[in-house]
């Protein structure tokens, strides 16, 4: 390289030199008077703030604390278990009484007065005077004593009677009814007749002796003594 060449090129870094000295000298004064007007701003007194004008807000009241009471869960309720049932046993059925013949007549009322058995033959007239019985019985509402029903043959001479006696068939009862006159229960078994609930039969009134006779003779007969 030639001198005159070295010396251009030294020339020209000087001067790129002094340039980029001046710019920075430049910039380090804009620098500086930033600074210095940065500084200077905060030593002025700063203004105050104006005081807040408060307004006047009303104390606040206490508030009243209701107590809360706790919820009181509900009790269950017992389980009621129903009863049971009362079993209903039913009634024994009263056993039948030896020879009852109706529902108030036994045919020991009909026995013979002086102790004799009843014979078998006459069983049947007993049974069916008694079934009539039982019908006025219910329709007077009272107990009918007997004072003769069935009579043997040795008892039926001792008291008087005829041979024939429908006492000695066992078909006829000399009857009383506690509370009534011979007469009213000669004339309630009329009536019984009268509306067929009791048997056509032997009707004898005895007012002195006070006894009704009543036989189930199948035939009207009426007297009175």
């Amino acid at each position: 390289m030639q001198l005159s060449e070295l010396y251009l090129m030294e020339a020209w870094n000087w001067k790129q030199f002094g340039r980029a000295a001046v710019g920075g000298a430049a910039l380090g004064a804009v620098g500086l008077g930033a600074v210095a007007l940065s500084r200077g701003d905060s030593n002025k007194p700063k203004p105050e703030p104006s005081p807040k004008v408060r307004k006047h807000e009303p104390e606040s009241r206490p508030r009243k604390i209701q107590a809360t009471q706790p919820k009181m869960e509900p009790k269950p309720e017992p389980k009621v278990e129903p009863k049971p049932e009362p079993k209903v046993e039913p009634e024994p059925k009263p056993e039948p009484k030896p020879n009852q013949l109706t529902t108030n007549f036994n045919l020991s009322e009909f026995a013979s007065k002086d102790g004799s058995e009843t014979p078998p033959q006459v069983l049947d007239n007993i049974k069916r005077l008694a079934k009539n019985l039982q019908v006025l019985r219910d329709a007077a509402g009272a107990p009918i004593s007997l004072t003769s029903g069935y009579r043997s043959p040795k008892h039926n001479a001792k008291v008087g009677g005829v041979s024939n006696s429908q006492h000695v068939q066992g078909t006829a009862a000399d009857i009383q009814i506690p509370g009534m006159s011979p007469r009213k229960v000669h004339a309630l078994i009329e009536q019984l007749i009268a509306d067929g609930k009791m048997d056509q039969g032997g009707l004898g009134l005895y007012v002195r002796q006070g006894f009704v006779h009543y036989d189930v003779r199948g035939t009207r007969a009426r007297w009175s003594k």
